[in-house]
């Protein structure tokens, strides 16, 4: 009997329609228990059935969690729990038990140490080692297929060759014998290249080392569970970068990243973005993103997804629910001061003139445009009210839209606005997509001509790295991104990242593609108390390609040759320096005692002190 394991879970209905279940029941609303019973017993026609014991003590062994029981109270998946709650390692894991339970002779596996931690490749690898069937496995683990490999099958020019070596050294041996299959050793992109787009000036922002997103002291637990998944997470992330996310599976990692981005809402704390700084992330299970569009080609995926200059699958993500806080936000009613013509909260008392404001409380409908106050320097948005006239739109600040609960409205604009900025050069036409899916390595056969269904995995992880980018993110975040890529597409996407001016954050149990990439780690780990995830940092930022202020010419002339006058900033000498960092430190002192700061400014005041101290102790230091 042959299986095959893969990491993403093949949908199979398993009860027609019912009341219960009004779209048919399906494998994957099952926990680990009931799908390993079903996939031996339904799918591979186990004779005799496999009994529930014999698949809870298989569970056990392999290290599954039985909360019920007190087995394995230590480990991240429980096998009572859906097996949606599992990370790709642990489903892994559940099927390799469904193989021995059914005796298999053929075990056919995709990639099998992609999404596994260092702990349990090691146990994957004995595991196998001690299969008694025949294994088939794909892999772009060098040290993995070196080590477990006597046979090597390498598809080469439409053609499989098949090699056979010694046992611990065959990939060696292959590479001796076919040298330009050297990329198994090395990471480079002499065959293939990819190049990220340039992310372009964000306002505020000069230096590549500035803090454009950050997360402080945030909880978060899932409806289902008792305990908090991660806590106390704090973090920055920069244009520089350059982090590896690791930690063992089932550790918080992909929640702290779902957390970071906006797609999970925390239970305490605070996330920050700047306004118009533009995210691309590609999840563990990145083929989701294609899921309904498997009939288009890549080139019609992209024109379809940014069609009207918006991200169309990023506005579902912000239009799913409503924040709990800014529902109780709109308890309060709020008007329009008539002298000030400014939003202000309504007077709650009976009084005459609580009364009057109360009736003339005002209802955002829509936000129509945005621009940057003269003055303030704050962004402000023109607000269509509900039930009023166009001409009775007024500018309302953001932090006056945020107190009225209308975070999702404001933040929507705010994603239109960056989104826009992000295509002004990128025109969205045939040969300009085309032109891009090139740039992630995807030729314009496969792009054009050939739908998504027919396109291999690595393929369709081109597709949807290539629209993440589509729109020259300043911050790429990626979680397991090497687990369908081949060497080539590995050492192409090292190399482009390298060279890319942008913030990166991967979640990658692969260290050889980790450490070619990243300088930092956030290190989660699960406290021993609470058995929450918990992130510490190693490694530091290396601005090496710092962004420096464009010096213009000293002279300018226009058209008709007239002079322009250039005037350029003066650099601060240290003496400014310090009465800067005076100036700021009190700032932060009074917003301490009179909490007269927006979290916003409060952050930018200490990314300036940071910015400006850096800057005296480099001038101390020439």
């Amino acid at each position: 009997m042959t299986i095959f394991v893969e990491h993403d879970v093949e949908e199979r209905e398993i009860e027609p329609p019912s009341k219960e279940w009004p779209t048919g029941k399906l494998n994957i609303d099952l926990n680990g228990l009931e799908f390993v019973i079903d996939t031996c017993n339904n799918l591979y026609k186990k004779d005799p059935p496999i009994e529930m014991e014999i698949v809870l003590k298989t569970l056990s062994e392999i290290g599954f969690k039985n909360k019920d029981k007190k087995i394995n109270m230590a480990a991240a998946a429980d096998m009572c729990n859906p097996i949606t709650t599992y990370s790709g390692g642990w489903k892994v894991k559940m099927q390799l038990a469904c193989a021995q339970l059914i005796n298999a002779d053929i075990l056919m596996i995709d990639d099998p140490t992609g999404h596994l931690d260092v702990k349990n490749i090691v146990w994957v690898t004995q595991w196998l080692g001690n299969f008694p069937g025949s294994i088939i496995a794909t892999s772009a683990n060098t040290n993995f297929m070196n080590r477990m490999c006597t046979h090597i099958v390498d598809f080469h020019e439409r053609k499989l060759r098949q090699f056979k070596g010694e046992k611990g050294k065959v990939l060696t041996q292959f590479v001796e014998t076919y040298p330009e299959k050297a990329s198994y050793f090395e990471l480079s992109d002499k065959n293939e290249k990819w190049v990220f787009p340039t992310p372009g000036a964000l306002d505020g922002v000069k230096s590549r080392g500035k803090t454009i997103l950050k997360m402080n002291d945030v909880f978060f637990r899932y409806p289902t569970f008792e305990k908090n998944t991660v806590e106390h997470i704090t973090l920055t992330v920069c244009m520089a970068s350059r982090v590896a996310v690791v930690g063992a599976n089932g550790a918080g990692k992909s929640t702290a990243i779902k957390l970071l981005i906006g797609e999970l809402k925390p239970e305490s704390g605070v996330i920050w973005r700047h306004q118009n700084m533009r995210l691309a992330y590609v999840a563990q299970h990145a083929f989701h993103h294609l899921e309904k569009h498997l009939d288009k080609t890549a080139v019609e995926y992209i024109l379809w997804r940014f069609a009207g200059a918006d991200d169309r699958e990023s506005l579902e993500n912000l239009s799913k629910e409503e924040l709990e806080d800014d529902i109780k936000l709109r308890e309060r009613p709020w008007f329009i001061c008539p002298k000030s013509l400014e939003v202000k909260k309504c007077d709650m008392s009976d009084s005459k003139e609580g009364k009057a404001e109360r009736a003339q409380a005002v209802t955002p409908e829509a936000i129509l445009n945005r621009q940057k106050h003269t003055k303030t320097k704050k962004y402000i948005y023109e607000v269509k009210w509900m039930n009023k006239p166009l001409e009775s739109n007024t500018w309302v600040e953001r932090e006056s839209l945020l107190g009225m609960g209308y975070s999702k409205i404001v933040n929507k604009k705010d994603e239109q606005e960056a989104a826009a900025a992000g295509l002004l050069s990128k025109p969205l036409t045939q040969p300009g997509v085309e032109k891009a899916l090139k740039d992630f390595g995807l030729d314009s056969e496969s792009a054009s001509h050939q739908p998504l269904a027919s396109l291999s995995h690595g393929q369709k992880v081109k597709v949807v790295i290539c629209a993440s980018c589509w729109q020259n993110p300043h911050i790429i975040i990626l979680d397991e991104p090497t687990n369908y890529l081949d060497r080539d597409g590995l050492g192409a996407l090292v190399r482009g990242l390298e060279a890319f001016q942008g913030g990166v954050a991967i979640i990658s149990h692969n260290e050889e593609f980790t450490d070619s990439v990243c300088t930092q780690k956030w290190i989660m780990e699960k406290h021993p108390e609470t058995g929450a995830g918990r992130l510490r940092e190693e490694g530091e930022i290396k601005l090496d390609g710092e962004i420096e202020e464009v010096q213009g010419p000293d002279e300018v002339y226009d058209e008709s040759g007239n002079k322009i006058e250039v005037k350029k900033g003066k650099a601060l000498d240290p003496k400014d320096m310090k009465k800067m960092i005076k100036d700021i430190e009190k700032k932060l002192k009074d917003h301490k005692k009179k909490n007269n700061l927006s979290e916003e400014e409060m952050w930018e005041l200490q990314d300036k002190l940071t910015e400006v101290k850096s800057a005296l102790e480099g001038a101390k230091a020439k």
